[in-house]
């Protein structure tokens, strides 16, 4: 979906900025696309507000189908798109093979969504709405010293296991980087300190 936020910033119409991309099953990317004029037609001398510029815009969706180029990967594949789809870009969505649709945000567009969600359904077409998971941050306030005191106790081999893996003298500079930090960490150096020796010499 990131993917499609970026496409969209490229679109040039002021009112509403719509991006695309479509992935195979490997969540590789196929085609990417946003909604502007068509190949050809300059976009400041085609009209860009209600309703004219909806006989010359190319949606997002379309564009991110037209600009694939093996389509032999299309059959299966997911398209994101930041904005739930057009009843003319469901069907272009349909005929080329994509299995399902993730989209951000939905108008509220009675006859055409109701007609997508019926394409959709009748065509196997999965729909699903992207929604952000909550990511949890937890800062511990024990030193790291300790918290490596603490691992090295509740799992006694942890650190030979990692000697097994990595070698012994890249596991040892670690455990130095560490304890070095954390010790940098809690003195009492002032800030000021850093900002002199980080300041860039010309």
């Amino acid at each position: 979906m990131k993917m499609a936020e970026l496409n969209a910033r490229r679109s040039k119409d002021p009112k509403t900025h719509v991006g695309a991309c479509l992935v195979d099953s490997r969540n590789r990317v196929l085609g990417n696309g946003y909604n502007g004029m068509p190949r050809g037609c300059p976009d400041n001398e085609f009209p860009w507000h209600s309703p004219e510029k909806h006989l010359y815009v190319c949606h997002a969706e379309m564009n991110a189908l037209l600009n694939v180029n093996n389509w032999s990967l299309v059959p299966g594949s997911s398209l994101y798109t930041t904005l739930f789809p057009c009843n003319e870009c469901a069907k272009m969505i349909i005929q080329s093979g994509v299995s399902e649709v993730v989209y951000k945000a939905i108008k509220d567009k009675p006859e055409s969504n109701q007609a997508c969600f019926r394409m959709f359904r009748s065509a196997g077409v999965t729909l699903r709405q992207f929604q952000l998971e909550p990511v949890v941050i937890s800062v511990s306030k024990e030193p790291t010293v300790d918290l490596l005191a603490r691992e090295r106790q509740q799992n006694p081999n942890l650190f030979e296991k990692i000697l097994d893996k990595v070698g012994d003298r890249a596991i040892w500079s670690l455990v130095f980087t560490v304890i070095s930090l954390d010790a940098l960490r809690r003195s009492s150096i002032p800030d000021s300190y850093f900002h002199m020796i980080n300041k860039p010499r010309y």
